[in-house]
């Protein structure tokens, strides 16, 4: 057992994509497989990217529990309170994860992250519906010093459909929400067949702390745009967003 992670991590490097998806499907469905150290193994570093190609296979359980091993995994430099992965009846993936940061000792605040999987941005509206649905309300959206508190993250399946302005645009055009919700960044991911998927962030613009509370106070901030031109153009794989990092 000591040398699993290992292993795994060589064929990953070696074999072609199938057969390491598949190596990696089996790991995920092994009876005694704990997801939490999965996503903590220097074996998954190989296929971490990989992860993101289960997130559609016909099998439930395998597209479940990709997606929790990658966001623990992305997420590992934060201590992770809770996971919880759900399917629509339509077949619509998505995540909701609570963290902290792993230095925090007293009065941690839970920050609150969602992962959804849409088809294009087109169906931003289904992402926004998971946000407001899965956010627990009661808790901060902004800490006391003016920083959002959340994170956003959407795979679009078929993404590359999309050009970044159309992204950008689309995330623009609903920048109230995002305000509310305390997003501080949304991150855009892109799986490319039999390759490594191709990572978009788009960051808030920083306000500073007293024009940030001023505007959650009032809510006067329609005309600001919340968005930069995104800090990564294209890139693929080996890349995770910039809050991870």
């Amino acid at each position: 057992m000591c040398f699993a992670p290992l292993v795994l991590n060589w064929h990953l490097k070696i074999l072609p994509f199938e057969e390491r998806k598949e190596e990696l499907r089996m790991t995920l469905t092994s009876a005694n497989v704990k997801l939490d150290e999965l996503a903590k193994s220097p074996g998954i570093s190989s296929g971490v990217d990989l992860l993101t190609s289960l997130f559609t296979d016909e099998d439930a359980n395998v597209r479940k529990a990709a997606m929790e091993v990658y966001v623990r995994r992305v997420y590992r430099a934060y201590r992770i309170t809770s996971v919880m992965v759900e399917e629509a009846t339509d077949g619509h993936l998505r995540c909701k994860w609570e963290f902290q940061p792993s230095d925090c000792r007293d009065n941690c605040i839970n920050r609150q992250g969602i992962l959804s999987v849409a088809k294009t941005i087109d169906e931003v509206e289904k992402v926004l519906g998971d946000v407001s649905s899965r956010l627990d309300m009661t808790k901060p959206m902004v800490s006391d010093g003016g920083e959002f508190l959340n994170s956003l993250h959407i795979v679009l399946l078929d993404g590359e459909k999309n050009k970044v302005q159309e992204i950008e645009a689309a995330l623009h055009m609903h920048s109230y929400e995002l305000f509310s919700y305390g997003i501080h960044l949304v991150n855009i991911l892109t799986p490319v067949a039999k390759e490594d998927p191709i990572y978009y962030t788009f960051p808030h613009i920083d306000f500073g702390a007293q024009l940030r509370k001023k505007l959650e106070r009032d809510r006067l901030f329609c005309w600001l745009q919340f968005f930069t031109r995104p800090s990564i153009t294209k890139h693929r794989g080996k890349k995770v967003p910039r809050e991870a990092e």
